[in-house]
């Protein structure tokens, strides 16, 4: 039993060491891109601005990693370690966030507008700029779409591989 208990507050560790990760790259993300495109702005260069929502798609890419990982251990504890030692935390899964609080998820679209909106400001009769930027923006949209509405799934789909 006391080995159990060791590897669940390890397990927890983890996850409290990814969800610390996770919070760190979000606020890298928005110091970084208000950085990128004020400077860009500064500068009055649309591709300084392109290499934002590059960064955005790289550092979306790198949450949905997080979160893969996070949900991976979260499913080894609740259905492996957490039936051993007596512990129940299913429970907490139907409480949901505000409406308000799910905005986070899209911060990366939020900021893909603004990296389009600067693009159209500082060079609106470069047509290849606008359609790149818009290009890109799409994928952080999708990006967000499939980390907002596939998250569920896929901590089920863990579950289910672990019971």
């Amino acid at each position: 039993m006391d080995n159990y208990i060791a590897e669940y507050n390890n397990m927890w560790n983890k996850l409290n060491g990814i969800a610390e990760h996770h919070s760190n790259l979000y606020v890298f993300t928005l110091t970084s891109s208000g950085a990128i495109l004020t400077y860009a702005l500064q500068q009055n260069n649309s591709y300084i601005a392109l290499v934002n929502i590059v960064i955005l798609i790289l550092l979306r890419c790198r949450v949905m990693n997080y979160r893969d990982e996070y949900y991976q251990i979260l499913a080894y504890i609740r259905n492996v370690l957490e039936p051993k030692i007596g512990l129940d935390s299913k429970k907490l899964m139907d409480m949901r966030n505000t409406k308000i609080a799910n905005l986070q998820y899209f911060i990366y679209s939020i900021l893909g507008v603004g990296t389009v909106l600067e693009c159209i400001l500082i060079d609106s009769k470069n047509i290849f700029i606008i359609a790149t930027s818009v290009i890109l923006f799409v994928i952080i949209v999708l990006l967000d779409i499939y980390y907002y509405f596939y998250s569920t799934q896929l901590y089920d789909k863990y579950e289910q591989k672990l019971s």
